[in-house]
């Protein structure tokens, strides 16, 4: 690792941090005892190139087709369940076509259970 660090001015070792949630009521720090610094990455003669060199051995693939189909499409993962065929438990199914489990949906929040209206 290379590059350049400086002290960081607004971080002096026995001086007072001003607290930055000053509308929160939270005091601030006296005497502070923590050390920051500034850190600048070294200047660049040539941009960074990411490659793969020459002569290198690929190790063989561990996924199978059908692993990579479960990471993709949903699957198991998360402990959210699983589609076994019928319901499994989750009511109408598991549906394959949605892999974002926050999508919005309907809630019945608010409902009691065997209360149909």
């Amino acid at each position: 690792m290379s590059g350049s660090v400086l002290p960081n001015p607004d971080c002096i070792p026995g001086s007072t941090y001003y607290s930055p949630l000053s509308n929160d009521d939270l005091p601030d720090i006296k005497n502070d005892r923590s050390l920051s610094v500034l850190y600048f990455f070294p200047k660049q003669l040539t941009p960074h190139s990411s490659v793969i060199l020459p002569g290198v051995k690929r190790p063989a693939r561990v996924l199978s087709a059908n692993d990579l189909e479960v990471t993709r499409y949903g699957g198991r993962g998360r402990g959210r369940g699983w589609d076994r065929g019928g319901n499994g438990g989750r009511g109408n199914g598991f549906d394959r076509n949605r892999n974002d489990p926050f999508q919005s949906r309907p809630n019945n929040y608010g409902q009691s259970y065997g209360n149909d209206r």
